[in-house]
């Protein structure tokens, strides 16, 4: 199986496993990541791009402050209660956040449930999950054009397949 069709097959196997979707930023360098993965409501992304959640994140910053993971709930929001409530508001109210360092980049994952919260299992798997695509996606510096557009439009598509 080439890398493609595997990070693909891994995609769908996370989006089985948050039922309110997740946001894959992965091989972040500076503040910038090579491919970025969401399946979290079309509504909240834009929600989020617009009113620039991203500095005042509060999941998003504890990941660039830290490696492993968190549960939403245990994160201090330190000013940034508004971001957790909207979300909650578009179905994210349970989630974790991790990070995890390569060896010149980082990625960053995020997940939801709308239900509860994952248990420990949940999450070592998804835990799993995420360190193959930061590795797949490491691995993945010689792609052509062609291959890079590729990889976009199937980020397109997740988005799209979660909102009908």
């Amino acid at each position: 199986m080439d890398k493609t069709s595997e990070l693909t097959a891994l995609l769908h196997e996370m989006s089985h496993d948050a039922p309110m979707g997740y946001s894959l930023g992965l091989q972040i360098r500076f503040t910038s990541p090579e491919y970025l993965f969401q399946t979290f409501p079309k509504a909240w992304i834009e929600e989020y791009s617009e009113r620039g959640y991203t500095i005042r994140d509060p999941a998003l910053l504890w990941a660039f402050e830290n490696s492993g993971w968190t549960r939403w709930s245990d994160i201090e929001t330190n000013g940034g209660e508004e971001v957790m409530q909207r979300a909650a508001h578009h179905g994210l109210i349970y989630g974790i956040t991790l990070a995890i360092d390569g060896e010149e980049n980082r990625s960053i994952c995020a997940f939801a449930r709308g239900d509860r919260e994952f248990t420990d299992e949940e999450i070592d798997g998804l835990v799993g999950q995420s360190r193959k695509a930061h590795e797949l996606t490491s691995k993945m510096n010689g792609l052509t054009d062609k291959e890079r557009e590729a990889l976009h439009v199937m980020s397109v598509r997740f988005i799209q397949s979660r909102d009908g």
